[in-house]
């Protein structure tokens, strides 16, 4: 009788095993398309009203701040619109070597966030919304690689997705931190967004 209901058990963990989706969903987590920004915009606290020309694609990226955290430049990402199709997104950087990283004053710790959409055609520190909450953060250095959060696309709305970069709160010694960002999309620099992951 114990036999038999082992035999039985394991047949019905053989049929569950054969049933599971395990393979289909490690298959979907390979990331397979590279999107890079198509907008960045540096907004200034002391212009708050400036909208500032976008230097995507390519361009250098300058986040800082003065004493105290006052006269913030901060930069605003943004990421056209995705297909339906699209799942999975996540939000990487790669840090160049240097001379195309450089850092002063206190440490390049960054908090990130969302931004609200739809994102202004002509951002500014004003009209520029964040959304409640911290999406991430990270303390940057030369020739880093890492993801900072993971979300779903978006795909199909219209809507791109967009995040603003700037010092956390908690660092308030006059600071900077300047990247060149890259424009190969086979081997991505600087922040880029990863999809179908």
């Amino acid at each position: 009788m114990f036999a038999k209901a082992i035999l039985l058990s394991a047949l019905a963990a053989t049929g569950l095993v054969q049933a599971s989706p395990l393979k289909d969903l490690n298959e979907k987590r390979t990331c397979g398309t590279v999107a890079l920004p198509n907008g960045l915009f540096q907004l200034s606290q002391a212009d708050p009203n400036n909208s500032p020309p976008n230097t995507a694609p390519g361009g250098t990226v300058t986040i800082s701040q003065g004493a105290n955290g006052q006269n913030s430049k901060i930069e605003l990402v943004r990421f056209a619109p995705l297909d339906a199709t699209a799942y999975g997104c996540q939000l990487q950087i790669t840090m160049p070597s240097v001379p195309d990283f450089s850092t002063s004053g206190g440490a390049p710790t960054l908090s990130i966030f969302k931004v609200k959409q739809p994102v202004s055609g002509s951002p500014t520190y004003a009209n520029t919304q964040l959304e409640s909450g911290l999406y991430g953060s990270i303390t940057l250095q030369a020739g880093q690689s890492a993801t900072i959060n993971t979300e779903g696309c978006r795909g199909g709305t219209g809507q791109g997705l967009a995040y603003v970069f700037k010092y956390t709160d908690w660092n308030t010694a006059a600071s900077s931190v300047t990247w060149k960002q890259g424009t190969n999309v086979a081997a991505p620099v600087g922040v880029f967004l990863t999809h179908n992951c």
